[in-house]
């Protein structure tokens, strides 16, 4: 006779064995307060009450009822953290930076996706996590004004006015600059002829991309998407020439 170890089973079987999490209870010290919180993070509350219970808040999440409790002498605001996946982190960021909601980390990638934490009125770290698409990449038809490297000039649907594409290269070099210009500021450093260079660079580097973005526009007559064209002037020269050291 043959016996087989559990190893030996589907380890779907095994794992449809696991529990769920089917309940998440939360104490807080506002209930009206807490519900007004959650519900900018798009979630959908309902007031219950259970015989003689309080009156509390529930909402459900897939399989997971998530209930927000009023706190008492006996059961304290509950000090925890949570996550919930949304559709788009900048817009709930933006909607709870609207309701004076503390914004404890700004959306920014990481390895999960966009990422961001706001805190709840008790003081709870949410974190919001934003899920990379998958799939093919969506393929769209674009105006193309002009596909000189580093400098193309497309306009997307929708878009009124075309805009100038920055290569991924390039635009961590530009960050890397204003991030060095700002540590400058930071540390009081700005007097010195480093920072004076890294100025002048990304000064340059805007300046030089801008005039070619108009200059593509006028040869098309497309009108520009700002009242005030910059010129050849705005080059600003704020260090000295290797000749005149």
């Amino acid at each position: 006779m043959n016996v087989q170890s559990p190893s030996d089973h589907d380890s779907n079987a095994i794992i449809s064995d696991l529990p769920t999490l089917a309940l998440i209870v939360i104490r807080v010290a506002n209930i009206d307060q807490s519900a007004e919180f959650y519900s900018k993070l798009g979630l959908h509350f309902e007031r219950e009450s259970h015989n003689n219970g309080p009156e509390h808040f529930a909402c459900t999440l897939g399989g997971t009822v998530l209930e927000l409790y009023p706190a008492t002498d006996k059961y304290l605001p509950t000090q925890t953290r949570l996550g919930f996946v949304v559709t788009s982190v900048v817009n709930v960021v933006d909607t709870c930076r609207n309701a004076q909601i503390e914004i404890v980390s700004e959306p920014k990638d990481s390895p999960w996706g966009i990422r961001a934490i706001v805190a709840d009125p008790d003081g709870n770290r949410v974190e919001l996590t934003q899920k990379p698409i998958c799939g093919p990449v969506p393929r769209e038809l674009l105006e193309v004004y002009s596909t000189e490297s580093n400098y193309a000039v497309i306009k997307p649907p929708g878009r009124n006015f075309p805009g100038s594409v920055i290569q991924g290269d390039s635009l961590s070099i530009l960050c890397e600059t204003a991030k060095t210009i700002a540590e400058a500021v930071r540390d009081g450093t700005t007097s010195h002829e480093d920072f004076l260079g890294e100025v002048e660079d990304l000064l340059h580097s805007l300046v030089d991309r801008l005039l070619h973005y108009q200059t593509v526009l006028q040869k098309y007559g497309v009108s520009l998407p700002y009242s005030q064209p910059i010129c050849e002037n705005d080059f600003l020269k704020l260090t000295p020439d290797d000749d005149e050291l």
